[in-house]
């Protein structure tokens, strides 16, 4: 089928594709088309297919030079086909080609996955082990789905295709239908209910006499017991649990105010709980978590400041002035925009500790800092950053990367790299 062109003119806000015009299937000539559009005026709506990520497709209309770079980097012309994707979720066929086949495909989460043995007509026993009646036939919708990850755990269906399931499948350890056939004994050193912990580390001997008379606790709490509470083979304080523990806060007592490590619990000042509501080296309050979120201190000693710190976040001195909180997914100010996709949070703290962006310019920290739903070098805002480029030129390697027919240090992309250097 012939790829088609759509335009956008620039008077339209929403970059409203207009009818579209038929273009050949030479690349050639969709670069040149695209290349004769831009320079009248024109904005070009194209298939945006980020590097890596297929599925992240999106369309994109944009002008300029920049239509024939998204054609060099793997884009097509035209609004991308909504309708590629993962449709049929039983017929073992990867249908949309991102390598996941029906129940493997996030696509398909929700949607019947393949039934080989014809289980889906039979009614569940009730039996937690996945057992099914065949006494009676009775079509149920709601087993058989595919899941990402497996919660199904007693249907008798590999729901994540993973090659598992039920309690075979390690996301169904904690379900209740794959408790065992029994009960555990707490204090036995065997494991009895089939969940693989056993004794004080299976959560079903809460508060039950573990062994040696010890009292099974998730976390360990009791710090001075001599006993491995939660069975995770460290005992009191050898066990995490109970750093924060009085019990276990060394030989002496922490001077909050020396920048020193006085009581042998590896916890400097403000860092130490211990120091909670003393004065810290710089005349700060000691917090734990941080809470005076405006008075230019590290109050809790984890190196961050005021609203660097996430445990700032919430605070109010950390908001912008029109009430948006940029990080907890809510449109606090209705202007339909929530978080780091409102211009008002630019500069502050989003969801995960990113840093809000507009455009989003920080390319290799992990966050969708413009809260557009893309991250990094899969938002077309990094397009033009040089890390973002799968067809950079690199200046000693041999190759033509950018295939513009020049190579390495005959590249003028390479004057000012240091192999390149006279």
């Amino acid at each position: 089928m012939p790829k088609r062109l759509a335009t956008c003119t620039l008077a339209l806000l929403a970059l409203v594709c207009s009818f579209p015009v038929a273009a050949t299937e030479r690349p050639g000539a969709l670069e040149v088309q695209a290349r004769e559009l831009a320079g009248e005026g024109e904005v070009v709506c194209l298939c945006h297919i980020p590097p890596g990520a297929p599925e992240s497709a999106q369309t994109i209309c944009v002008g300029g030079r920049a239509p024939r770079a998204h054609l060099r980097h793997g884009d097509t012309l035209g609004a991308c086909d909504e309708t590629q994707r993962e449709a049929t979720c039983d017929d073992g066929l990867d249908n949309d080609q991102d390598g996941a086949i029906d129940c493997q495909d996030p696509d398909c989460v929700g949607q019947p996955g393949p039934d080989p043995l014809g289980m889906r007509g039979f009614r569940s026993s009730g039996s937690r082990w996945g057992t099914r009646s065949f006494a009676s036939r009775e079509t149920e919708s709601t087993i058989g789905l595919c899941e990402q990850p497996e919660s199904s755990c007693s249907d008798g269906f590999d729901n994540d295709a993973d090659g598992t399931f039920d309690c075979g499948d390690m996301d169904c350890m904690a379900s209740p239908d794959c408790d065992g056939p029994g009960e555990e004994i707490c204090n036995d050193g065997l494991e009895n209910d089939m969940d693989g912990l056993t004794d004080c580390a299976d959560p079903d001997c809460i508060g039950a006499e573990g062994p040696g008379g010890a009292i099974c606790q998730q976390p360990e709490a009791n710090c001075s017991d001599s006993f491995d509470n939660d069975g995770d083979l460290d005992i009191d304080c050898a066990d995490t649990d109970c750093m924060a523990e009085p019990e276990c806060d060394g030989p002496g007592e922490e001077i909050c105010d020396d920048g020193l490590e006085n009581d042998g619990d590896g916890l400097i000042d403000c860092a130490d709980p211990e120091c909670a509501g003393e004065l810290g080296a710089s005349g700060e309050i000691c917090q734990q978590p941080e809470a005076d979120c405006a008075d230019g201190f590290d109050n809790d000693g984890d190196t961050f400041i005021d609203c660097f710190d996430g445990d700032c976040a919430a605070s109010q001195a950390c908001q912008p002035l029109d009430g948006e909180i940029c990080n907890d997914g809510v449109d606090n100010d209705d202007d339909l925009d929530i978080d780091c996709a409102d211009a008002d949070c630019a500069g502050f703290s989003g969801p995960g500790g990113g840093t809000c962006q507009q455009p989003e310019a920080s390319c290799q920290d992990t966050f969708d800092n413009d809260g557009d739903g893309f991250t990094d070098c899969a938002d077309t805002d990094c397009m033009s950053i040089p890390e973002c480029d799968p067809f950079r030129e690199v200046c000693d390697d041999g190759a033509d990367n950018d295939l513009d027919g020049l190579v390495d240090c005959e590249d003028p992309d390479c004057t000012e790299d240091p192999a390149c250097a006279p």
